[in-house]
C-alpha cells in the first residue's frame, strides 16, 4: 500500500506526516489490496482571519475508488 500526503499551506513535518500514515493504514481492515491512497491536507484562510483546516483522502483498492 503507497501513501502519498500533499499539502496546501500547511508544512509538513515528520510527526503530522506519520500520524496521517498510521490513521490510513486502519483502512486496510476494510478494504482488501489497498493500491494507492492520497491525502491532501489544506489551510485556508477565512474573511474573519480565522483558519479552517481540511483532509481529503482518495482510495484506491480493486475496483473500488473512495473518497472522503
Amino acid at each position: 500500500m503507497k501513501i502519498n500526503v500533499r499539502t496546501h499551506g500547511v508544512d509538513l513535518s515528520a510527526p503530522l506526516k506519520e500520524y496521517t500514515e498510521k490513521k490510513m493504514e486502519k483502512l486496510s481492515r476494510f478494504y482488501d489490496n489497498i493500491q494507492e491512497i492520497v491525502v491532501e491536507l489544506h489551510l485556508t484562510e477565512n474573511a474573519d482571519n480565522s483558519q479552517r483546516q481540511q483532509a481529503m483522502a482518495t482510495l484506491w483498492a480493486s475496483g473500488t475508488i473512495l473518497r472522503a
